[in-house]
């Protein structure tokens, strides 16, 4: 897991860019990440370049929905990404 404040890189969510300086610092394609947030514009952004994304709603919602996207991208349980995207960042 991987927490990533925009304040220190001067570019705020929803400018795609701040997406783009995590992809690069973590070496990661946007189909292996998944982003939780509570604001609909800044999942948005991020889904609009590729990542796997979870509004934060309730507690319970996001974890049924981070679950749900983990059974998607877990080998034997379901379809994985084209990119073969585990959690975890393996393969």
């Amino acid at each position: 897991m991987v927490v990533f404040n925009s304040a220190h890189e001067g570019v705020r969510k929803p400018d795609q860019r701040i997406y783009r300086v995590l992809l690069d610092q973590l070496g990661a394609a946007a189909s292996q990440c998944l982003f939780v947030d509570d604001d609909p514009a800044n999942c948005a952004a991020a889904q609009a370049l590729g990542m796997h994304v979870v509004h934060f709603g309730t507690t319970d919602d996001a974890i049924d929905q981070v679950r749900a996207v983990l059974r998607r991208t877990v080998p034997g349980e379901g379809p994985t990404d084209d990119d073969g995207w585990r959690p975890g960042g393996g393969r």
